[in-house]
This record gives structure tokens, sequence and C-alpha cells, in this order.
């Protein structure tokens, strides 16, 4: 079986977000992801009549969606910024699992999450899904590395799980190592071992902090960055893959009902 993967921290209300709203949505529709996860994901009353962006993309894209928030911001007027998950696919379930922050921290007090779906592929089969934005650095990032890695690995589905988002740390960081230390496969290096592969800034992306992780059994069949510079998508660039796993059969059946 196949599965075509998408990652975009898609920066929140930042730089004419209309015009981005159109160009990610497009994006979407092309592509045809099984699995789009994002980062920086608003709901702030001033916009789109308070809905939030997963939902407004799902509505130009016919995706369902799970929004999760990570922070709320106690102003006026009140806004939250989190995680979401579009998928084609029914959402069987879906849970927040909380990472480790520390308030105090001016450089970054921002709560951190990470949000776990499970989806039902053609033929019921299930399918773990993870997205997270990580800490801006250690030994915070650490810490939620590694709570992220010992939570995946508890996962027990037929299919090995999925870990995307905006992990803001290079590949030498230790929350990277840790989180390969748990069984992932950064699966850049996979696909282009002698490309860096580099994520940020888009306009001129210098380090690569997104990525996409998956757990054994998964193969690499074609792997770019989207949104690197031109007309942007976002501050980041996003991550597009194909992913296979040759020992899994999944029959077609119709999608169920949104969850």
């Amino acid at each position: 079986m196949r599965l075509t993967v998408l990652s975009l921290n898609i920066w929140n209300y930042q730089r004419d977000w209309a015009a981005r709203r159109e160009r990610i949505a497009a994006l979407i529709r092309d592509c045809a992801p099984d699995v789009a996860a994002l980062q920086e994901v608003r709901r702030d009353p001033r916009y789109a009549f308070g809905r939030d962006q997963a939902t407004q993309l799902a509505r130009r894209t016919g995706l369902r969606r799970v929004y999760a928030p990570a922070m709320r911001y106690w102003r006026v007027p009140r806004t939250e910024e989190g995680l979401a998950i579009l998928t084609p696919h029914t959402i069987l379930r879906h849970i927040v699992v909380p990472l480790c922050w520390d308030g105090r921290d001016r450089f970054d007090p921002n709560r951190r999450i990470a949000l776990h779906a499970t989806l039902a592929l053609p033929g019921g089969v299930p399918l773990d899904c993870w997205v997270t934005h990580l800490n801006q650095r250690p030994p915070i990032q650490d810490a939620s590395a590694a709570r992220l890695g010992a939570a995946i690995a508890a996962c027990d589905t037929p299919l090995p799980p999925l870990l995307m988002g905006d992990f803001n740390a290079e590949p030498p960081a230790r929350a990277i190592t840790l989180l390969r230390e748990s069984g992932l496969q950064d699966m850049w290096p996979a696909a282009a071992p002698n490309y860096p592969g580099n994520t940020y800034p888009a306009e001129s992306p210098r380090g690569r902090i997104d990525y996409l992780f998956a757990a054994p059994g998964w193969d690499v069949v074609h792997m770019e960055r989207v949104g690197v510079g031109g007309r942007m998508l976002s501050d980041h660039c996003g991550l597009l893959a194909v992913l296979a796993n040759p020992d899994a059969v999944i029959a077609s059946s119709p999608q169920g009902s949104d969850a």
C-alpha cells in the first residue's frame, strides 16, 4: 500500500493569509494527501467569523479535519493556536498529549502538545498519525521529544505510526536523536541522503527543522519540499512524501462519515 503525506507549518495569520490560504488549499487539492499535518493553526475571532484555519482549509479541500489548541492567549480578542490533521479518511478517534513547557521562559512560554489521530484507511485498517510543534530550545525540547517517543512506541495498530511537524531542531540536536533512538526513522535522509533538505526560512532555507518520521515498515518512494521561495505558502517549507508499506494490503471501500 501507498500513502501520500503532507506536513506544513502554516504560519498562523501572518503575511496575507487570504492569499496563502488559497495557495495551501490548491496544494492540498493537487497532491491529494491521505494525511495533511498542520502546525501553527490559529483560531481568532477577527478572521473568518472565528473559524479555525484548519476548518477554513477543510472547507476548501473537502477533507475531514481535527483541530486541537495548544495555547490560549487570554487577551482581547481571545485567540488560540494549535495543531490539526486533514484527511479524506474517517477519523476514528483523536487524543491530545501534553508535552513539556515553561511559562516563565520569556523566549518560548508557549504550551506544547502532540495531536494523535487514528484514521480508518480503506478497508477499515487503522493508521496512527501524530503531529507536533516542539519547544524552541532544550532542555524542555528534549523532554518533550522523549515523552513523544515513548507515547508513539506504545501505539498498537497494524500499520507503523507516522510523526510529522515542526521540531525547531536541526538533525544533530538531542531532541532529534532521542526520536531516532525511540525507533523512528527520519525519512528525509532515506529519500535524499546527499541533499540537506533545509526547510526554514522558506524564502531561502538554511536549516532543516521540519520532519517526517515513520516507525519501521514504511519505505519512502518520493519526498520533496514544497513552498520553497517564490509565492510563499508559509515561512516554512512543507514536506510532501509518498510512502510505501510492502507488507500491508488494504481493500478499496467507500469513505465513512466525518468524525
